[in-house]
C-alpha cells in the first residue's frame, strides 16, 4: 500500500476473512493513511470492508464492483466515491495483491486471472508457499512474497530500485522483514544445533550399549 501510494497508484482494500482479514485490513488503512497526510480517502484509497462467500464475490467483482460491494466499510455508497470513475468491474482493475492463503489465494487466481484476464501477486505463509509455484511457473501469478523470506526480498528491492521510497520504509517501519530474518535465522541455527546434539545423544546412547 505504501508502494502504491507512493507511485499515485489508487488502493482499494478488502477483506474475506472475517476476523483476522479484516482486522489486518482496517489497522493496515489507518496506519499508512497517516503516512500520507496528502492522500485522501475516498479520491486515493477505499476501505471497502468484509464479505462472506469470497467466490460468489469474486464472480460478481467481475461484471460490477458496485454489486459486490455496494458501500464501503463506513456505509457510503461506492458511486459516491471518485476512486471508482472510469472503473466498473474486477476486468478493469490493473492488479490484485491478495496476502493470503488456502482457498482465498487459490480463489484469488482461478476466478481474477483464469476468467477476468485480471494480474494477481500472492503474500502466502512461508509453509503455503510451496503449493502456489506452479501458478507461478505458468503465469496464472505474476508474483510472489513467500512468507518473512519474500517480505525480506521485496525491501531489499524496494530500497535499490526506489532509493528515496527505500529512504522512507525504513525510517518508518526499519525493513522489519530484514530484521525478521535475522531473527528467524538464529532461530533455524538453534534448532539445527538441538537436532545435531539429540542425534549425537542418540548415537552415543547406542554405542554405550553395544560396548556394555
Amino acid at each position: 500500500m505504501q508502494h502504491c501510494l507512493s507511485r499515485d497508484i489508487r488502493v482499494v482494500v478488502s477483506a474475506f476473512y472475517p476476523l483476522g482479514g479484516l482486522g489486518l485490513a482496517n489497522t493496515s488503512v489507518a496506519r499508512i493513511a497517516a503516512e500520507f497526510p496528502n492522500k485522501k480517502y475516498g479520491v486515493d484509497y477505499v476501505n471497502l470492508g468484509y464479505k462472506d462467500g469470497p467466490e460468489a464475490v469474486m464472480l460478481r467483482l467481475g461484471d460490477n464492483i458496485a454489486d459486490a460491494f455496494p458501500t464501503d466499510v463506513n456505509g457510503k455508497p461506492i458511486s459516491e466515491l471518485p476512486i471508482f470513475e472510469g472503473i466498473r468491474s474486477l476486468r478493469q482493475v490493473k492488479l490484485v495483491f491478495t496476502a493470503a492463503t488456502g482457498l482465498i489465494g487459490e480463489y484469488w487466481i482461478t476466478l481474477a486471472n483464469a476468467q477476468f484476464g485480471t494480474p494477481v501477486i500472492i503474500g502466502p505463509t512461508a509453509v503455503s508457499a510451496p503449493k502456489y509455484y506452479p501458478f507461478l511457473n505458468s503465469g496464472q501469478l505474476v508474483g510472489m512474497l513467500g512468507g518473512m523470506k519474500g517480505a525480506a526480498e521485496y525491501e531489499q528491492l524496494l530500497a535499490r530500485k526506489y532509493p528515496e521510497l527505500g529512504r522512507f520504509y525504513k525510517s518508518t517501519h526499519n525493513f522489519t522483514g530484514m530484521k525478521g530474518m535475522d531473527a528467524q535465522t538464529g532461530i533455524h541455527a538453534v534448532i539445527i544445533g538441538f537436532i545435531l546434539l539429540g542425534n549425537a545423544a542418540f548415537l552415543a546412547s547406542r554405542l554405550g550399549k553395544r560396548g556394555a
